[in-house]
C-alpha cells in the first residue's frame, strides 16, 4: 500500500519564493502548506505537524527566522 505525500511547511515573507517552492514540491508529490510569517507560523506547525519545515532565515520581522 503506497503512503500518503509528506507534508511540507513552506515560511518564507516573498511570495514568489514561496509560490516556486509550492509549485515545485507539489509537482515532485508532496503536499505542502504556506504559513503566514509572525506567530501564526508556531501555531500552525503544532496544528499541521508537517514532517518538514522550510524557513526563510532571513525575514524582516525579528521574531521569524533566524535573523
Amino acid at each position: 500500500m503506497r503512503q500518503p505525500p509528506r507534508l511540507i511547511a513552506l515560511v518564507d515573507d516573498d511570495p514568489i519564493s514561496l509560490n516556486l517552492m509550492q509549485e515545485l514540491l507539489t509537482e515532485e508529490g508532496y503536499r505542502t502548506v504556506v504559513a503566514p510569517v509572525g506567530l501564526d507560523v508556531y501555531q500552525m506547525i503544532r496544528r499541521e505537524r508537517p514532517a518538514l519545515v522550510i524557513l526563510d532565515i532571513h525575514m524582516v520581522n525579528p521574531d521569524s527566522g533566524w535573523y
